[in-house]
């Protein structure tokens, strides 16, 4: 993977993370987790094949830095 693919998967995580724990699943719009990424709504399409997928990668990543910082 490049750089840019990488940061542009990381930040789609970030922005989805921060926009699924405000308001939920349904609240957060893939426009929104997009423009947040600075970045266009086929980028979800093409990291993450969706917004549930998306959902669910966010919750894996929340969970392996809670398991790494020792927490679980």
């Amino acid at each position: 993977m490049t750089a840019d693919h990488l940061d542009t998967k990381n930040a789609l995580l970030q922005a989805a993370g921060e926009l699924f724990a405000e308001y939920g699943f349904n609240g957060a719009s893939t426009r929104e987790i997009a423009k947040r990424a600075n970045t266009n709504m086929a980028s979800i399409g093409y990291h993450f094949n969706g917004k549930e997928n998306l959902y669910l990668e966010t919750l894996r990543s929340v969970l392996d830095q809670i398991c790494t910082w020792g927490l679980m």
